[in-house]
């Protein structure tokens, strides 16, 4: 069996090579867009079956710690992001890199504070 981490190597690197050969070479966003999602659905399921086994005991304070709800509804709005950024790249370049000059500011700041949250609240239990 591969290991997880070269595994997940593997498709993630696929995946990224694929969406921008789709994306720029090619001029298919809609495949593009497809194959990133797709990409990040294989991610999560690795991470769901290298994970499983016996349940953890979860208390209130671990629940809180972890933040799943907020971590995996940031991780829905930079797919979808990202997803829109495919599919300007593919259609018209300059106004992608228009939407990353104005995006890279929030998306930033969002995921710092999703860090800093995480911490903090770890530190503080």
């Amino acid at each position: 069996m591969i290991p997880y981490r070269w595994l997940l190597f593997i498709v993630l690197f696929v995946g990224i090579l694929a969406t921008n050969h789709l994306a720029l070479t090619a001029k298919k966003p809609f495949a593009a867009s497809a194959t990133f999602i797709i990409m990040v659905a294989s991610v999560y399921l690795l991470e769901k079956f290298y994970n499983r086994g016996p349940e953890k005991i979860i208390d209130e304070r671990t629940e809180l710690i972890r933040l799943k709800s907020i971590y995996y509804g940031s991780l829905a709005l930079l797919v979808a992001l990202m997803s829109e950024l495919i599919w300007l790249i593919s259609e018209d370049y300059e106004t992608a890199v228009l939407m990353t000059k104005y995006l890279l500011m929030p998306c930033g700041a969002m995921i710092a504070v999703l860090v800093i949250s995480k911490a903090y609240l770890e530190r503080v239990m």
